[in-house]
């Protein structure tokens, strides 16, 4: 319980420095013990609001501090109507922009890499991370006929609207303030249609990475850095989405959930071995372009604040169905199928599927259902986030925004 400490002077025009100096040395030695103090400053005789002052030691604030606040108490002593105030020494502001793979299709909020980032920030400096995600599934780098931005019944998991990554940007609230933005896209502009195919596409897919992923990506970063122009800017990048120790039956049936033809073929293996080539084209398209768009646009202004590209580092071994899968994946567990009356042999392993069913319904959200659905399988999991997390702090700690000793929490 904290003492009441009350001043006898006109309450309403006492600043913080002057309630400092009329404590007495019996407050004084409160504060030096490390507890913290509140007094009541009464209306003044016109009537009107009185106010209340609280006081705490600094080093009662760690990076998330509560101040809670009742507003009555029962006849047995509990407080009742409660509200609480955050208080921080610093708050960090970090912009989260991209789409389906920075959004994280599938996970809990608590395992999604921009979280973990933000976490990380918060343990190394001591400060309050406060995200402002605006990344949706979907999202592209150019702007589209049907761009726009959602204000009510909103997520990155389901959008009313594929916001562009550009009008993301655009959309930012004070981005001047911002210490650090995450940034991802140009794997929709390729299109997963490019990829996901049983034709060999790895010439249009290197054509379309330098066009989006070096030349676009360039142009999203000069427009970022004139919003923001003291965040540093991280550039996360993808990953092959299949290899050949991904699991024939899974391939096909994440496939169909897509609406993928598969040509006219008596076996997935051709066709597999095309998503096989055209995932390692798509990940070394744009690994070379994403980098070089950073590399470009970093010596623009000899890279202050830095902007660094990120590799999650995912291998052939980490792929959609294969056995060391840091992607989602499908399960045989049914139940769900069958009330939904969908023919498809496996089902979305993730999490927030029960949510997703449920949005995916909605005639404001998605034109495909089954895609909606599905939308979780070939994104980033658990052990997949973490890796990007991981990635994400090696290049804070080399661009100097935390310390060495951090990157490997």
């Amino acid at each position: 319980v904290l003492p009441d400490v009350r001043i006898d002077q006109p309450g309403r025009s006492t600043s913080i420095d002057a309630a400092i100096n009329l404590l007495d040395d019996a407050a004084r030695a409160h504060l030096r013990d490390g507890k913290g103090l509140y007094w009541i400053e009464a209306a003044s005789a016109g009537g009107g609001d009185s106010r209340m002052g609280v006081l705490l030691p600094e080093k009662k604030l760690a990076a998330r501090t509560r101040l809670e606040v009742y507003t009555s108490t029962t006849t047995g002593g509990n407080p009742t109507g409660s509200d609480r105030i955050e208080l921080a020494r610093r708050v960090f502001y970090m912009a989260v922009l991209g789409d389906s793979a920075m959004w994280g299709n599938g996970l809990l909020e608590e395992d999604k890499f921009s979280y973990l980032t933000a976490r990380r920030i918060e343990r190394a400096l001591n400060v309050r991370v406060i995200r402002d995600v605006r990344a949706v599934s979907g999202g592209t780098i150019v702007p589209h006929d049907e761009d726009g931005l959602c204000t009510t019944n909103c997520s990155g998991e389901y959008p009313q609207y594929f916001t562009s990554i550009t009008l993301q940007a655009q959309a930012l609230g004070s981005p001047e303030l911002f210490d650090l933005v995450l940034l991802d896209g140009c794997g929709n502009d390729i299109s997963l249609e490019a990829t996901l195919t049983s034709v060999d596409n790895t010439e249009l897919i290197r054509e379309r990475g330098d066009a989006f992923c070096f030349a676009e990506m360039a142009n999203l970063l000069i427009r970022v850095r004139a919003l923001a122009p003291d965040a540093p800017i991280v550039v996360t990048g993808y990953f092959p989405f299949l290899s050949l120790n991904s699991d024939l039956s899974e391939v096909g049936t994440w496939a169909v959930s897509n609406d993928i033809d598969l040509g006219p073929i008596d076996d997935l293996e051709p066709a597999l071995q095309a998503f096989v080539d055209n995932s390692q084209a798509f990940h070394d398209a744009t690994s070379s372009g994403l980098a070089a768009a950073v590399e470009l646009v970093a010596g623009l202004d000899d890279g202050d604040p830095p902007i660094a590209y990120v590799d999650p580092g995912f291998g052939p071994e980490n792929a959609t169905f294969a056995r060391d899968a840091w992607l989602w994946g499908l399960t045989d567990d049914l139940t769900i199928a069958r009330q939904l009356d969908i023919t498809l042999d496996l089902f979305p392993e993730d999490p927030v599927l029960d949510e997703r069913i449920d949005n995916c319904a909605r005639p404001d959200v998605a034109p495909n259902f089954i895609a909606c659905v599905y939308a979780s399988v070939g994104h980033p999991n658990p052990t997949g986030a973490r890796a990007y997390a991981d990635a994400i702090a090696t290049a804070l700690a080399d661009i100097g925004l935390l310390p060495e000793t951090s990157a490997d929490r």
